[in-house]
């Protein structure tokens, strides 16, 4: 047998050769499948492109462009949404911090240090005007007494919401409520919820000093891991403006008629 006899047979065993089917290929497609799980569309464009050069290599012999492309086709664009909404909810939490968290971690610290300033430019006016400064200083010597001095809020965003995790029983009493923001703050003997509360009526902002939207603050309160509470103001106190009292002088509103009954009706047409 010549050479020329061995290169034509080697050539018809890779014509004979059944097809098999890229396990990147494969890999690439269901990665796309899953892309709902951040990472995994990422994982499939990078399958999908290895694939498809495997498959062009191979001269036939390994199949799957189809799958390839699918897989790398919806991998980059699950990508490009997982990155959109990255950058969104940075955009969110920087929004949030900036005009939250960084005031309210400010206004907390000074008050911690004997300077209330701060806590009363986020507090309601009318708030503000009904609290003394000797009910701030309770409040402060209360809580200082059981957690120490404030060390402020986690200020990076992962140590902020995984700072949520060792209070998680103090957050359960507070779900479904609509009037107020807890939030994490971290205090010489260990970490507390300081819970802000806002009045819901009457709008959602105010004004502050400086011109600038405030939330409207209306209590603040800390409650601690081993279940103590302590609020600036008692919570059973609602300084929600109630309705004003109705004119003394006026008259009462007279009565309605009652309404006639079809049976009256009726008896009136049998007497005529």
């Amino acid at each position: 047998m010549n050479a020329n006899n061995l290169d034509v047979e080697s050539f018809d065993s890779e014509i004979a050769a059944p097809q098999r089917t890229s396990i990147l290929a494969i890999l690439s497609l269901v990665c796309s499948l899953i892309c709902l799980i951040p990472g995994t569309g990422v994982l499939a464009a990078i399958f999908g492109i290895s694939a498809l050069v495997g498959i062009r290599g191979s001269r036939g012999r390994v199949g799957g462009t189809g799958l390839a492309i699918a897989g790398l086709i919806v991998g980059l664009l699950f990508t490009m949404v997982w990155i959109g909404i990255a950058v969104g909810m940075n955009a969110l939490m920087q929004e949030f911090t900036g005009k939250l968290v960084a005031p309210m971690n400010q206004a907390i610290i000074a008050m911690d240090a004997g300077d209330n300033t701060k806590l009363r430019e986020a507090l309601l006016p009318d708030v503000n005007n009904a609290v003394s400064d000797q009910q701030i200083a309770d409040f402060r010597s209360a809580y200082q007494a059981e957690l120490g001095s404030c060390k402020g809020m986690p200020t990076q965003v992962w140590d902020f919401f995984s700072a949520y995790m060792p209070l998680k029983d103090q957050m359960q009493p507070l779900q479904g409520r609509n009037d107020m923001i807890p939030l994490p703050v971290n205090f010489d003997k260990g970490p507390a919820l300081v819970v802000l509360w806002i009045r819901t009526q009457g709008g959602n902002v105010h004004v502050g000093p400086q011109g600038e939207d405030r939330l409207p603050f209306k209590n603040v309160t800390i409650y601690t891991t081993t279940g103590k509470e302590f609020s600036l103001l008692p919570l059973e106190k609602s300084l929600v403006p109630t309705p004003a009292p109705a004119d003394p002088a006026l008259p009462p509103p007279a009565p309605e008629a009652p309404a006639e009954k079809p049976g009256d009706a009726s008896a009136k047409e049998g007497d005529k």
